[in-house]
C-alpha cells in the first residue's frame, strides 16, 4: 500500500504464530455466540482512539510518485517493546524443521519471500543495521487455494507484549460482509534480517489503513461519484465485488474502478465473472503480459468469493466442507472442522448452531482442548458431520431478483424464536 515512516524498527522473517489459551477461549466464545463470527459490521460511531487514528492517517499520509506513504497509528508515540529476537530465533528453528518435513511447503515459502524482496515490500539490512534491530515481526504461511500467502504476525507476544498492543486498530470501514456478498536465500537456511517497507497485513491497523488509503486514492483521482461510491460499498478491504444488470454496465464500472486504483499503484487482479463477454472485454483491457503488475483472469468455474464458494458458470453460491477422514475427535479438532464451514450469510445457521451449542457444552464440562471426547459424544458428532457433509452439494442462486423489472410489490415476512440454548430470527423478502 505504501511505505511506513520511521523504518528503524526491524523485523526478522520466521514462521508459526503462538495463540495464548485465553485468546483461544475468547475467540471460541465469540464463535459460539454469533453466526457472524469474524464478519460483524460495526456502527458508524467512533471512539476517541478511532478518531485519532483517522486524524493521524489524514494528516500524515503522503502521495508518492508511485503509491502512498502511510503512518502507523500508534496509541502513544512509538512503543518501547522488549527485543524479541530470542522468540524469533526459536521460531526459525521450527521453520527449518517443517521445511525438512515438507519440501513443497519450503519451495512455496521461499518463492513467496523472494517476491516480497524482489518487489521491494521488504529490504535486507546490512550486518551493522541488523545488530541494531530492536523488534522483530514473525510471520507464517497460509495457503489461499494453491497460492501461499505470507501473513505477518504482529500479535506474537513476548514477555506479555506484542506489536499490536501499541497500535490503534482504527474503525471498521469495510461494509458488512453479507452486504458485499449479496525472507530467505534460495539455498540457505541462514537467517537474514529485513526491514518491512510496505504495510504488513498482520497488524491490527492494516484493514483500516488499507481501506482509508484506497478511498483517499479514489477521491484524489477525481473519480466520478458513482465510482467512488462503488469503491466504498463494493470493496471489502482489497476485494472488489460488482454486480450489474448487463455485462456492458458491469464492465464500464469495473474498468473505471480498476483504472482509478491503478493510478495509485493499487492493482486489482484475479478477475472472475459469470459473463464470458465481461471476461473477454476485461482481458482486452489488461496490461501487456510483460507488465510488472499484470491483471490476472481466473478461468476456473469453481472458486471462492470472500470465502464463500461460487460457481461462476451456474452463478450459484454454496459451501466447501473439508474431508473428515482420520479425524481425531478432540475438542480442538472438532471446533476447527465446524469453524471451517464458512457461512457469513447464515444460510446453514439451523445446522451450524447445533454444533456450536454442543461445542459449548464440551467446554462447560471442563474438557481440555487436546482431550478426546467420550464415545457417546463421538457418536453425536459423527452423525452431525454426516449431516453437514452434503452441504458441499448444496447451492443457491447468487442473484436474488433475476426478473426485478417484473416485480410489482415486495413484502417482508419476519419470524423469531428462542430456546434455552439459542435464539434466532429469519426474514423472508416476498414478491
Amino acid at each position: 500500500m505504501g511505505g511506513i515512516p520511521k523504518p528503524d524498527v526491524v523485523r526478522s522473517h520466521t514462521i508459526f504464530s503462538s495463540v495464548l489459551l485465553e485468546d483461544l477461549v475468547r475467540e471460541m466464545k465469540r464463535f459460539c455466540d454469533t453466526e457472524n463470527f469474524g464478519t460483524e459490521f460495526q456502527s458508524p460511531g467512533m471512539s476517541e482512539e478511532d478518531q485519532r487514528a483517522i486524524s493521524t492517517l489524514s494528516d500524515q499520509t503522503r502521495k508518492l510518485e508511485v503509491g502512498y506513504k502511510v503512518p502507523i497509528p500508534w496509541r502513544k508515540n512509538e512503543p518501547d517493546l522488549t527485543c524479541n529476537r530470542q522468540m524469533v530465533e526459536d521460531r526459525f528453528r521450527n521453520l527449518t524443521k517443517r521445511f525438512e518435513r515438507d519440501p513443497a511447503f519450503e519451495k512455496d515459502y521461499r518463492a513467496a519471500m523472494k517476491k516480497t524482496l524482489d518487489k521491494g515490500y521488504a529490504s535486507r539490512l546490512t550486518d551493522a543495521e541488523a545488530k541494531e534491530a530492536r523488534y522483530f515481526l514473525s510471520h507464517h504461511g497460509v495457503y489461499k487455494g494453491p497460492k501461499l500467502r505470507v501473513v505477518f504476525d504482529a500479535a506474537a507476544s513476548y514477555k506479555g507484549k506484542c506489536w499490536n498492543d501499541a497500535i490503534i486498530s482504527g474503525p471498521a470501514l469495510q461494509p458488512s460482509l453479507p452486504a458485499v456478498l449479496i525472507s530467505f536465500q534460495p539455498a540457505s537456511t541462514d537467517t537474514i534480517v529485513c526491514r518491512m517497507d510496505r504495510l504488513p497485513f498482520g497488524a491490527t491497523c492494516s484493514p483500516f489503513v488499507a481501506i482509508q488509503t484506497t478511498r483517499r486514492a479514489a477521491t484524489e483521482a477525481n473519480a466520478p461519484k458513482e465510482i467512488v461510491d462503488a469503491i466504498k460499498k463494493k470493496m471489502y478491504v482489497n476485494d472488489y465485488l460488482g454486480s450489474a444488470p448487463t455485462a456492458a454496465i458491469g464492465l464500464q464500472e469495473a474498468i473505471a474502478v480498476k483504472d482509478v486504483l491503478a493510478s495509485a499503484d493499487l492493482h486489482l487482479q484475479g478477475w472472475r465473472s459469470n459473463s464470458k463477454e465481461f471476461i473477454e472485454e476485461i482481458r482486452k483491457n489488461m496490461k501487456p503480459a510483460n507488465s510488472p503488475t499484470p491483471s490476472l483472469i481466473s478461468e476456473e468455474e469453481n472458486g471462492k468469493v470472500l470465502g464463500v464458494a461460487w460457481n461462476s458458470k451456474t452463478d450459484t453460491l454454496g459451501f466447501q466442507v473439508s474431508e473428515l477422514e482420520n479425524l481425531e475427535y478432540t475438542r480442538m479438532t472438532i471446533a476447527s472442522k465446524v469453524a471451517s464451514v464458512f457461512d457469513p450469510l447464515g444460510t446453514a445457521a439451523p445446522l451450524i448452531v447445533k454444533a456450536k451449542v454442543r461445542l459449548r457444552e464440551l467446554g462447560t464440562r471442563g474438557l481440555k482442548w487436546s482431550e478426546r471426547i467420550s464415545e457417546s459424544d463421538q457418536s453425536w458428532w459423527e452423525e452431525w458431520f454426516a449431516t453437514a457433509q452434503p452441504l458441499s452439494d448444496f447451492s443457491f442462486s447468487r442473484c436474488l431478483f433475476p426478473n426485478e423489472s417484473e416485480i410489482e410489490e415486495f413484502q417482508l415476512h419476519a419470524f423469531g424464536d428462542a430456546s434455552e440454548e439459542a435464539y434466532a430470527a429469519v426474514i423472508f423478502l416476498c414478491h
